[in-house]
């Protein structure tokens, strides 16, 4: 599905709709937000798994307390409504070390913004994977599933060692079993590490 696609308003007004927004990690590319850590700059050349974890560093810095997850994701929402774009997918993190923070501050803009003619659609996300079965992971995506209005899966983070028993494809089935549970679209990342030898698409199609 591509990332903005052209949509009609049921009002009638025409604009574009972006499908795929990680509306609570935008405007955090600042040294401000890693200075608690190594700076930013040590993760400039960093490979996507390292990049993927450093994501952790970000959730417990400034970024994510209330206040900053709040005018961040209102100042993305403002600059696409000032494009004249109709709505949005907002994928939020949802991960033990940041719980349903910025899931619900995201839902409050969703019904702000409504009023206003604007969509959001708050997916959640399970950022760090889901490790292992019964994991205080898998239980936070299950209690915020039927408040969101879609998923986003990420079964490369479960394509390592320390979380095989879940695995690509345990990810991948319990997130589309989710899906098809509530009736909520999916969206799904692979084949992302640059590398010969993925098959992630072909995987998901199967």
């Amino acid at each position: 599905m591509p990332s903005s696609q052209t949509r009609t308003r049921q009002a009638g007004a025409t604009g574009w709709f972006d499908y795929h927004v990680h509306l609570c990690r935008a405007l955090t590319y600042n040294d401000i937000y890693f200075r608690h850590d190594h700076g930013l700059a040590a993760y400039d050349f960093a490979d996507l798994l390292t990049k993927q974890s450093v994501t952790g560093v970000l959730h417990n810095g400034l970024a994510y307390t209330e206040n900053s997850l709040r005018q961040r994701m209102e100042r993305v929402i403002k600059a696409k409504i000032r494009a004249g774009e109709i709505g949005m997918n907002a994928i939020v993190d949802c991960s033990p070390d940041v719980g349903a923070k910025a899931f619900r501050v995201a839902l409050a803009l969703r019904d702000k913004y409504a009023k206003e003619g604007f969509e959001i659609n708050v997916l959640v996300y399970p950022i760090f994977g889901l490790k292992y079965w019964g994991s205080d992971r898998q239980r936070l995506i299950e209690h915020l599933v039927g408040d969101g209005q879609g998923l986003v899966a990420l079964p490369e983070r479960d394509a390592r060692p320390s979380h095989q028993e879940v695995g690509f494809d345990g990810h991948l089935h319990f997130m589309i079993d989710l899906a098809v549970r509530y009736q909520r679209p999916l969206q799904v990342h692979v084949d992302q590490t640059n590398t010969p030898n993925e098959d992630g698409t072909e995987r998901l199609i199967n």
